[in-house]
């Protein structure tokens, strides 16, 4: 009997390539079927927290932003970086941003220990560690419809994810990456399924698929690209018959998504006055020619280095051997590959990260996690023993070489993480407090930087960000080239009290002024960068004297103590007014 693809289920066809599960109820307990896949669930789960606690109580700083955000919304002080100040989106995760509003309401997160832990470090590595469970559930959901034995693929992809310190640390850096993840792979869930039962011409995947994009879109900003993933699997499996209903349901897809993305459009810019993120505009984030393009080959170049080129080579050769052949199982594996090459093409668009371990890449070790192991698992289940044998060598080699690069990239990583929330909070917000303090200033004067998550959850004076990601006026200065406006603004209109002049940033918008205006604290070449204070605040040589001395004995104990514990956290709380005695860390 013909059946029409996406409107009749795909019946467990082991003659068409199909190799899946057929115990039924009557062979095995519900319970008896459930606990393989609860035992990989938390087996893989375990051993991505097990290497995240590798990491310690690091957060990067720019999680520290959205910490920011989550505090005044919830204290009713609206979308703003500190208290009084002008509304500005300088987050770009609001879902993520959400959750973190909704533990602060709970009593969960920035209030003090939880767990005997600052809750700042243990509410988001909580969700972090609940999100990558739900991963693992969606690799099973998927599994469940490819393969005879669902547990092993689910099992050995969460094994693969916790090998690669790129999606463990940046899951767990207190950023959204672990939901991000989540809600792509649940994309790939749905769509997977819906294509076993025969419902890609239904509305209802259609539309979770369009719900979970718009998740993915409120994420992060190139989440938008997902909003495609289910219409096109299905215009890929469309057929004559199913040609009307098939538009129907990709139709119903993009309205899902588009509807309620067109009302936070609305809204963002009835709050902000823009379309797009302040973030997004700071870092000029656009769809370019020629150089965009080279770009994107270089980044996707830099994921295959990542890995190995053993690694990918085998990789791809077990995805083509898997694809080889039409079969009911290639019809459904489609789903999962098309979220794949969708986080692929996202990863490529966006512009490069400074940060390192591939920041942007989580949904790509997620989805390729999982399509890694389902190919492998089918090419050493259902070839001849010869083969099987040839390819378990090169499977072998494949994982030997790739775990030496990545062990590599997770001490690297552990000896030195991407820019702690905690020495920001120090450097940049505690010791500006004692500098303020010494020198009496009101909290109106302000501190300008490029970093400044930790520090606006402790600074009582108002932090510029030098980035832009969080300033408005500055982000459209630097988007414009505008370096005369920049410095203009900078030493004509804000004045502050004090500049962290890193050598990456005093090259654009500096002038004359932060010499004739400012005097230098630290005792490093000022042509490196470093802290500067007005001259009209300091009265006389003797307390300039006595101003460098404190700050450049506090910047040595602060970054000894980094030294020792680059991982630590930084006290029980971060308030606003601190200063450095409050920041005693643990490990």
């Amino acid at each position: 009997m013909n059946t029409v693809v996406g409107t009749q289920p795909d019946h467990r066809l082991g003659a068409d390539g199909l190799d899946v599960d057929q115990a039924g109820p009557g062979r095995r307990s519900g319970l008896a079927r459930k606990l393989p896949a609860l035992g990989a669930v938390l087996v893989g789960t375990f051993l991505i927290c097990a290497h995240a606690a590798l990491y310690g109580h690091w957060l990067v700083d720019d999680a520290a932003i959205t910490f920011d955000y989550a505090r005044n919304v919830a204290q009713g002080y609206g979308p703003v970086l500190q208290p009084g100040a002008t509304p500005v989106e300088g987050y770009s995760n609001t879902l993520w941003l959400v959750l973190l509003v909704l533990g602060r309401w709970l009593g969960l997160f920035d209030h003090g220990l939880l767990l005997g832990i600052p809750d700042y470090v243990v509410y988001p590595k909580l969700l972090a560690a609940l999100f990558c469970a739900g991963t693992l559930v969606a690799f099973h959901q998927i599994a469940a419809v490819l393969v005879r034995r669902a547990w092993i693929v689910t099992l050995g992809a969460g094994t693969l994810l916790a090998c690669i310190p790129s999606y463990v640390a940046w899951c767990f850096s207190g950023l959204e990456n672990s939901l991000y993840a989540f809600l792509v792979t649940a994309i790939a869930a749905v769509t997977v399924r819906a294509i076993a039962n025969g419902r890609m011409t239904s509305v209802v995947p259609a539309v979770t698929t369009g719900l979970l994009a718009f998740g993915a879109a409120l994420t992060r900003p190139d989440g938008m690209i997902f909003a495609v993933s289910f219409p096109i699997v299905a215009l890929l499996l469309i057929t004559r018959a199913s040609i009307r209903k098939t538009i129907v349901a990709a139709v119903s897809s993009l309205v899902a998504f588009a509807v309620p993305f067109g009302l936070f459009l609305l809204w963002r810019h009835a709050e902000f006055g823009r379309w797009v993120s302040n973030t997004a505009a700071a870092k000029k984030q656009a769809l370019g020619p020629d150089a965009q393009t080279i770009s994107a080959f270089n980044k996707i170049g830099a994921l295959l280095s990542y890995i190995g080129v053993v690694g990918a080579v085998v990789a791809l050769v077990v995805l083509g051997a898997t694809m080889g052949t039409p079969s009911v199982f290639r019809r459904r594996f489609v789903g999962a590959l098309v979220p794949f090459a969708l986080a692929i093409s996202a990863f490529g668009i966006l512009n490069p990260d400074w940060m390192t371990q591939l920041r942007f890449a989580t949904p790509i070790w997620a989805m390729g996690s999982l399509v890694v192991t389902v190919g492998a698992y089918r090419v050493l289940a259902s070839t001849a023993l010869r083969t099987r044998v040839v390819c378990g060598l090169a499977i072998v080699a494949a994982l030997t070489t790739s775990l030496t690069l990545l062990k590599q990239q997770e001490t690297a990583f552990r000896i030195a993480p991407t820019v702690p929330m905690c020495l920001v909070a120090d450097s940049a917000g505690r010791l500006i407090n004692e500098l303020a303090d010494e020198l009496k200033l009101a909290d109106k004067e302000s501190y300008v930087g490029p970093d400044l998550g930790g520090s606006a959850l402790t600074s009582r004076l108002r932090v510029v960000d030098l980035a832009g990601l969080t300033d408005a006026r500055i982000a459209d200065y630097r988007a414009n080239g505008d370096v005369a406006g920049l410095s203009e603004y900078i030493f004509g209109e804000v004045r502050p009290a004090f500049i962290h002049a890193e050598k990456a940033w005093k090259i654009v918008g500096w002038d004359a002024r932060l010499d004739t205006d400012y005097d230098f604290l630290d005792t490093t070449d000022p042509a490196k960068g470093g802290m500067y204070v007005r001259k009209d605040l300091v009265h006389g040589q003797a307390e300039l004297d006595h101003l460098r001395t404190f700050e450049q004995s506090e910047i040595k104990v602060i970054f000894d103590r980094y030294n020792q514990a680059p991982r630590a956290s930084c006290g029980s709380q971060l308030v606003t007014g601190q200063v450095l005695g409050a920041s005693a860390g643990t490990r």
